[in-house]
């Protein structure tokens, strides 16, 4: 029997992609908490930001700074709802390649259960003879 599974490179490359998937949903998150971050302090600044207008040109320069920050929340909701999209697939890619090598490891645990098992049934082969030619010499 051979002693070493047969399908361990191909494991090993499941482990690599899967390790990559993981990888890559680590960036994708961070990219999004990042954005989420930047709205939440760009609606904070919004929300702080003071409306005291002394003339027409200082309620018109609020109202264009208004225009320009909703803009900017509505560009940064777009690409945090992306983002999120973006997460969500590379959190299935996650769980594509735990299925692909789940397969494979439950064939190297069943590999690694038969080898055990043969060593066992060889040693017991082993200790029977042993013992079989120590009970001829006391005869």
């Amino acid at each position: 029997m051979n002693r070493q599974f047969p399908l361990a490179g191909l494991l090993r490359v499941r482990q690599v992609e899967h390790d990559a998937a993981v990888s890559q949903l680590g960036r994708t998150t961070a990219r999004r908490q990042a954005t989420t971050d930047q709205r939440m302090r760009m609606a904070g600044g919004l929300a702080a930001s003071g409306t005291d207008a002394v003339d027409a040109a200082s309620l018109t320069a609020i109202a264009a700074a208004r225009a320009a920050a909703g803009s900017m929340l509505a560009a940064l909701d777009a690409r945090e709802q992306e983002q999120r999209r973006d997460e969500q697939r590379a959190a299935e890619a996650v769980r594509d390649a735990v299925r692909r090598s789940r397969g494979i490891e439950k064939l190297e645990t069943r590999h690694h259960d038969t080898v055990v098992a043969e060593d066992l049934r060889l040693g017991q082969i082993e200790i029977d003879e042993i013992a079989g030619r120590r009970g001829g010499e006391r005869s």
